[in-house]
């Protein structure tokens, strides 16, 4: 099967199970908000739902794309997801890749300038204690 076809096909499957994992993530926030008695934003005293939830989708959706270009980058062959192949989560590393026969340790974000303020010296901090460390963005859009 192809590089292609393989990543057309996670992407599809990630698509059509977020869309189903935002609707019962909105019905239930909404029946939350028809009787929550004592509101804990200006929106929902308002009644504004539409508003409430859809900061539920920026907060779902980017931890989710991350494990979506981990299972994309799990498809090469030069990639090691230590989560996936040992049940090991490495404290800042995301992937492990073999380069000229050297072995990087890479954080993997969906877009280059994701970190700010304090992420920023945390990511260093956290990548710094490897040898060959990476900062890899998924999408570059020019910034």
């Amino acid at each position: 099967m192809s590089l292609s076809l393989l990543i057309s096909q996670k992407t599809e499957k990630f698509g059509d199970n977020f869309i189903e994992s935002l609707k019962a993530d909105f019905e239930k926030k909404s029946e939350i908000l028809d009787h929550h008695p004592n509101p804990e934003s200006l929106f929902e005293l308002c009644g504004a739902k539409l508003v409430v939830t859809s900061n539920l989708v920026t907060i779902s959706l980017s931890p989710k794309m991350g494990h979506l270009w981990e299972e994309i980058a799990d498809i090469s062959p030069y990639i090691i997801i230590p989560e996936f192949e040992f049940g090991v989560k490495i404290k800042g590393i995301d992937i492990v890749i073999l380069i000229d026969e050297k072995i990087k340790f890479a954080q993997l974000k969906t877009l280059k300038g994701t970190l700010t303020g304090s992420q920023t010296n945390r990511s260093k901090k956290e990548l710094g204690i490897h040898d060959f460390p990476l900062f890899i963005a998924a999408f570059n859009l020019g910034r």
